[in-house]
């Protein structure tokens, strides 16, 4: 059974940027990603979060849509488990960002099976 996702209209994003990461030794090239801080009240107590989505890891391009999307100082929605209410993302459930990911897994799979028959 999936978990139930609440919503909470008392959200705000503390801190928003863009930020560059190089791989570790042995890869090239960066990665890029979001800094997103954010604050929401729930029942007269305070939490913090700092997850967009559940997801893959993102291009410059999507990086900056989340940003653009969650500039500081906005008031958000924020998603939330009830039964862990600090457990939270601004963009529940598979999104546009996830589906590159679960597209590259299937093809890897479909490859993988492909090959094993033909060993």
């Amino acid at each position: 059974m999936a978990k139930q996702v609440m919503a909470c209209d008392r959200g705000e994003i503390v801190h928003s940027k863009v930020q560059r990461f190089s791989r570790r030794t042995g890869s090239e090239g960066n990665t890029w990603t979001w800094r997103i801080h954010y604050e929401y009240v729930l029942n007269g107590t305070r939490h913090k979060g700092w997850r967009a989505y559940y997801g893959s890891e993102p291009t410059l391009g999507v990086a900056r849509n989340i940003v653009a999307r969650f500039p500081a100082g906005a008031a958000v929605k924020v998603y939330y488990y009830p039964k862990q209410p600090g457990t939270s993302v601004l963009i529940p459930g598979f999104n546009r960002y996830t589906y590159g990911g679960l597209i590259l897994a299937l093809l890897f799979f479909s490859l993988m099976v492909w090959l094993w028959q033909y060993r």
